[in-house]
């Protein structure tokens, strides 16, 4: 057996280890222990973080519909309006 042929095995068989171990490692990260049971919490601790805004949310409404628009598929009275906006930059 020639030495080139040895490392050849050897990287394999390290690369097939890795893989090995990967897939039936742990999916996610252990979570790590909080304060016990007993102890209570401040009320910092308990509030949430406030989302953050997208802009300004608008209520339901009617969209017009142009039922001739090639963009438009469906029912023009359909009970579900998508509107799908997309940026191909």
């Amino acid at each position: 057996m020639s030495k080139r042929h040895g490392w050849t095995i050897i990287v394999a068989l390290a690369a097939l280890v890795a893989l090995l171990v990967a897939a039936c490692g742990p999916e996610m990260a252990t979570p790590t222990a909080g304060a016990p049971a007993g102890t209570p919490t401040s009320a910092a601790a308990v509030e949430t973080a406030p989302a953050t805004s997208q802009g300004e949310v608008l209520p339901p409404g009617d969209l017009p519909v142009d039922p001739n628009d090639w963009r438009t598929l469906g029912e023009p009275d359909a009970p579900v309006t998508i509107v799908e906006y997309s940026d191909f930059q």
